[in-house]
């Protein structure tokens, strides 16, 4: 497939060979030489390794709607318009917004090239900013044999509220060093989360939790309601760094600061594109149109202040004068589209004209401050604003 080919050539195996000096690369990443036969393949234990695996899986996902697209006889962009919504989860967010970016098979490629170097160099700084550790073999028997499977630095604890877990959390807490601490990393639901630290210290999470958790299988029928015990399961996740926690902060900021400093965007850089283009784009991007919703009510905001900025831009232009802004309640954008069109059709040149330089800044501006939900198809507002983000939660 030269979708592979020029994936494994242009960016796998370079990235690899910058980093042969480590010890994560030592099979490289020559995909293809490895589906080939030319060279054997590296073992499970290689492959599983977090440097290796956060590409892989990408490149698995990329590759799978890209042969969706040729089976269908569709371009990526035909394909997409099919689709109510590109979701991902962790990692997969990155090949969901390369997916909802592409309009070409060429802009495909080019996404894919962009959202491969992310993947290795988010694995590769994950993995150098939490180095694996051995456990004692006494603690892995102990886990495995207690169901909870080999010790790793996530684990996911299910059947619990957040208020019935804290207390645990905190507890274990009390004993361990201030660079040790135990952080609840993701809720998936009211009783779905996963708790991050070093992996000796969720065992011993997972031991106080031992202590009240219902044993497998307990028949709690004749038991009255307030004293069964909690029924609920503890598993360790298999990952070898805590992703979505505060112990890869710096590495967060080795990758946005010089792995892809310079790099451009995920998509197209503002400047190659139209007032239109970045409107619509945020149109198909963050609004559900077949739910009639925005992915969040700040992101209609935010369109409304950009298109304020457009109108300002253009209301002289075609000689309109100071009237007042078509754009009077951001309620108008709850359903953006027909509002969109009538915008745009007062002002045409808007179609034409590229960002200027001021404006590029502006958009930038509104998408970094505290409390804006990502825009998480130009790379450079994404890595700045999800900062933002998450340090105003």
């Amino acid at each position: 497939m030269p979708f592979l080919q020029t994936i494994t050539e242009d960016i796998l195996i370079p990235l690899a060979g910058v980093e042969e000096d480590s010890t994560f690369y030592t099979y490289g990443l020559d995909v293809v030489s490895w589906l080939s036969g030319t060279v054997p393949r590296p073992t499970v234990s290689y492959l599983a390794s977090v440097p290796v695996s956060f590409p892989l899986i990408g490149l698995t996902q990329l590759i799978q709607y890209l042969i969706v697209c040729c089976v269908a006889n569709l371009t990526p962009g035909e394909l997409r318009s099919r689709i109510a919504g590109a979701i991902g989860h962790s990692q997969g967010i990155v090949s969901a917004v390369a997916i909802a970016a592409s309009a070409t098979f060429e802009e495909f490629v080019d996404n894919s090239r962009k959202a491969l170097k992310w993947l290795f160099y988010s694995g590769l700084r994950g993995q150098q900013a939490f180095p694996v550790t051995s456990v004692e073999p006494s603690i892995v028997q102990d886990a495995l044999g207690g169901g909870e499977g080999t010790p790793s630095p996530m684990l996911s604890i299910t059947g619990l509220s957040l208020k019935e877990l804290e207390p645990h959390i905190a507890k274990t807490n009390k004993h361990l060093p201030s660079i040790s601490q135990l952080f609840v990393s993701l809720n998936n639901g009211p009783k779905a989360f996963v708790v991050t630290g070093p992996s000796k210290a969720l065992f011993g999470l997972v031991t106080s939790l031992r202590k009240v958790k219902a044993p497998s299988g307990l028949d709690q029928s004749k038991v009255p309601f307030s004293q069964r015990k909690p029924v609920f399961s503890i598993r360790f996740l298999v990952v070898g760094v805590p992703y979505h926690s505060e112990y890869l902060a710096g590495a967060a900021e080795t990758l946005i600061e010089e792995d892809l400093e310079g790099d451009g965007s995920v998509v197209s850089d503002l400047g190659d594109m139209t007032y239109e283009e970045t409107v619509l784009r945020m149109v198909r991007l963050m609004f559900v149109a077949h739910q009639k919703n925005w992915v969040e009510t700040s992101l209609r905001n935010l369109l409304g202040d950009w298109l304020r900025r457009v109108e300002e831009r253009f209301a002289g232009v075609n000689g309109v004068g100071n009237k007042p802004s078509l754009l009077q309640n951001f309620s108008s954008l709850d359903d953006p589209l027909p509002f969109v069109e009538t915008f745009f059709a007062k002002y045409p040149l808007a179609a034409e004209q590229l960002l200027a330089a001021d404006d590029r800044a502006y958009f930038l501006a509104i998408s970094q401050r505290p409390g804006q939900k990502p825009v998480s198809f130009w790379m450079r507002a994404l890595k700045y604003g999800l900062r933002r983000y998450v340090d105003s939660k």
